[in-house]
């Protein structure tokens, strides 16, 4: 077992390396993050096998869970949650948790195509806020399909950035996965990403392993925290978890 602790800490310096070689990476918003993984790989080991189990748990909600998650996003007019994930995702859930799982092996192509979208993207958005400061990605606008602009924002732990990149690289690895399959859903950026806001807040709130240990960088605003999971978010959770439910789901 501590073999294989040791082969995971060393894959995933070997990644940290990888990472660094990109420009993207040589940022100073990113330098205090690459420094921390670099020097404690088997923190990235410990995020990411969060983030997995996350994923995990997020394709075992309860069908009163996923009621409650509809419910929250009609609520708050939201789509693309975890409620339409799973309508959508859920035929695809053991090649998804497959890739997941092994998200760090750069020998496949998809993951490598991955990384290379990840940091593109990130690069793009490095770019874009040197060039135009006061721009930000909203609806309707191209350009914001091709940024993963979050942590151009800053942040005061490194941490924080770990997160974003393990989260949006999982995501992108997915994405790279799946292309042959031909699902538009997985062409939204952030299609992974929306439904685990919903799985973290919910179960976050619950007090269940993982996501209440990432809620608190969830839900709290650049640059403290990643700033994911809104207030409006939070207390419309806290406020059906609260009411007592009466009759089936």
């Amino acid at each position: 077992m501590l073999e294989h602790k040791d082969q995971l800490v060393q894959s995933a310096r070997s990644n940290i390396v990888r990472f660094g070689e990109y420009d993207v990476a040589k940022s100073p918003l990113l330098f205090p993050a690459l420094e921390m993984a670099g020097t404690e790989p088997e923190k990235i080991l410990q995020c990411f096998t969060q983030y997995d189990m996350v994923i995990r748990h997020l394709f075992n909600l309860k069908p009163e869970e996923l009621r409650m998650i509809r419910e929250v996003n009609t609520s708050l007019g939201k789509t693309r949650g975890a409620d339409e994930f799973m309508e959508i995702m859920l035929p695809y859930k053991e090649q998804i948790l497959e890739v997941v799982h092994h998200a760090g092996d750069l020998k496949r192509n998809f993951t490598k195509q991955g990384v290379d979208q990840l940091a593109d993207m990130m690069g793009n958005a490095a770019e874009l806020k040197q060039a135009e400061p006061e721009w930000k990605p909203t609806d309707g606008d191209l350009r914001s399909d091709t940024v993963i602009w979050g942590f151009v924002n800053g942040a005061t732990d490194p941490q924080t950035n770990i997160d974003f990149t393990l989260c949006h690289g999982i995501e992108r690895i997915v994405t790279q996965s799946l292309r042959p399959s031909g699902i538009h859903y997985t062409e939204h950026k952030d299609w992974l990403l929306s439904a685990m806001t919903d799985s973290i807040a919910l179960l976050g709130l619950q007090g269940k392993y993982p996501e209440a240990t990432l809620l608190p960088r969830w839900n709290t605003r650049r640059p403290e925290g990643l700033g994911w999971i809104s207030q409006e978010r939070q207390m419309a959770y806290k406020k059906f978890i609260s009411v007592p439910r009466s009759g089936p789901f």
